[in-house]
This record gives structure tokens, C-alpha cells and sequence, in this order.
């Protein structure tokens, strides 16, 4: 019966806002509470006061930019790869085919695999996929993390335009020097430094102000006065935690209250 009432007030909303009121409901609230509170968002969302909508005017402008660095870094590393992979593929056939190996390929595939793997690092470094210990940090509230991630960022930046300094100077000794194959520039394929430490100025940059932000307004995930911490030390913490994952992999409404009806007729 319950199921039937909340498949009656099911409308499509964004997961998101979804997960957020049925997660509102679960410490005291009912199955027809749920239902009632998602007409509530639908309406919201009809109305135009979507959190997408907000997030898209309060996208700052160095994070817009940073997206347009990432597409061309991306297009670039695609280039270079399909370019890397026709000249050693040229090499094997001269090898193997002629019986006559192409010197220069092998001197190109090198010297692009610099860029490569110059642009490679800058997207890793945006989208923080970068190898990291985090384990301890990621037990802080998240007002902590904040204040951690800012003096990280900081250093970050440091570093880098520190390394900024050293490859305009590297660039700088290189200059006139020319490969001994293709008889081209060092600096050529060497600029590749610069510009991809251009790049991740700007994205540590980013990450510093979001930090910023997030330590002055608050997070948008309140840390709760140690939820982690407590997850370890109070069962009954560890077990509200796990419902509420187990509501955030709720695909709809009605899913999430048969969840909620399952979870508490286990605890009955």
C-alpha cells in the first residue's frame, strides 16, 4: 500500500535533490512524509530553484577558463598520440616491409612523448587524479580540510612557479641548440614545461579559491562535529551513516522508500 502511494507522487527530479529529502526524512519521518516532501521539490524544480541552476551562475571564471585549458590540453594529447602512433607504426613498416628504418621517426616519437606526457600531468593535476596519501586528512571535519587543502594549495603554487623560473631558464641555455636527426629546436619540444606549469598555476589556483570559499561560506557537506570520527566510535552513527549511503544509491523516490520500509523492518 505504501509502495503504491509513493509511485502515485513520483516525478522526475534531479538525483540529487532526490537523495536529500528522503535522507531529511529518516530519522523520524515516515514513507508518506517522503513522498510529501518530493512533491515539495518537484514544485521547486518547476518553479526554476534547481541547486544546478545556482551552481552554473556561481561557476567562477577562472574555473571556466580552466575547463577551456583542459579541452585544449586534452585535443593536443590526442593528436600527439595518434601522431606517436603513425611514426612508430612507419618505423616497424620501414624496419620490417622496406628493410630500410627511418632515422627521424624514432627521434620524433620522443620528442612528443614530452608532450604528451607534459599535457598528461596537467589534466591529472586538474582533476586530481595525481597520487596522494589522504587517508589521515579525509578523517578531519571538513572545516579542517579546508584549511589543510589551502596551505597544500599554496605550497603547490609555490613549487610551481618556483619550476616556472627554472624552465625559462632551462629554455633560455637551449636556445640555438638543435636536435641531431630532425635539425630542429630543443626548445621546440621543451616549451612544453612552460605551458603545462602555465596551466596548473591556474588549476592550483582554482583549488585554493574553492577552498577559500568553502572554509568562508561553509561547505555544502557539513562535517557534523567529527561524523567520521564518530562512524568509528558509535554504532548507532556507523549504522544512520550507512542508511543514508544506501538512500544515495537510490535511483528514485519509490526506491528510496522501499528502502527506508526494509531498513526498518530489519530493526523491528
Amino acid at each position: 500500500m505504501e509502495s503504491n502511494d509513493i509511485n502515485k507522487t513520483s516525478i522526475d527530479v534531479t538525483e540529487n535533490e532526490t537523495i536529500d529529502t528522503v535522507i531529511d526524512t529518516t530519522q523520524s519521518g515516515t514513507v508518506e512524509e517522503a513522498a510529501e516532501s518530493m512533491q515539495k521539490v518537484a514544485q521547486d524544480v518547476k518553479e526554476g530553484a534547481t541547486p544546478d541552476a545556482s551552481e552554473k551562475q556561481d561557476k567562477m571564471f577562472i574555473t571556466k577558463l580552466n575547463d577551456i585549458f583542459v579541452k585544449i590540453s586534452g585535443a593536443a594529447a590526442a593528436v600527439i598520440m595518434a601522431a606517436i602512433t603513425l611514426a612508430v607504426g612507419y618505423q616497424v613498416f620501414g624496419r620490417v616491409v622496406l628493410r630500410n628504418t627511418p632515422s627521424w621517426t624514432e627521434e620524433l616519437a620522443r620528442m612528443m612523448t614530452i608532450w604528451l606526457v607534459g599535457f598528461g600531468a596537467s589534466i591529472g593535476f586538474r582533476r586530481g587524479e595525481h597520487m596522494g596519501v589522504t587517508f589521515v586528512v579525509d578523517r578531519f571535519p571538513k572545516k579542517v580540510q579546508n584549511i589543510v587543502n589551502i596551505g597544500v594549495q599554496a605550497l603547490i603554487m609555490f613549487y610551481l612557479v618556483t619550476f616556472l623560473k627554472v624552465g625559462i631558464d632551462y629554455v633560455k641555455v637551449n636556445r640555438g641548440q638543435i636536435t641531431p636527426i630532425l635539425r630542429v629546436e630543443y626548445n621546440y619540444f621543451t616549451i612544453v614545461i612552460l605551458v603545462c606549469v602555465v596551466f596548473m598555476v591556474f588549476y592550483a589556483l582554482e583549488n585554493l579559491l574553492k577552498s577559500i570559499r568553502s572554509l568562508k561560506n561553509g561547505s555544502v557537506e557539513e562535517d557534523n562535529d567529527d561524523t567520521k570520527f564518530r562512524e568509528i566510535l558509535d554504532p548507532a552513527e556507523a549504522a544512520r551513516l550507512e542508511e543514508e549511503e544506501l538512500l544515495k544509491n537510490a535511483k528514485n523516490e519509490a526506491e528510496a522508500a522501499e528502502i527506508l520500509s526494509t531498513i526498518r523492518g530489519d530493526n523491528k
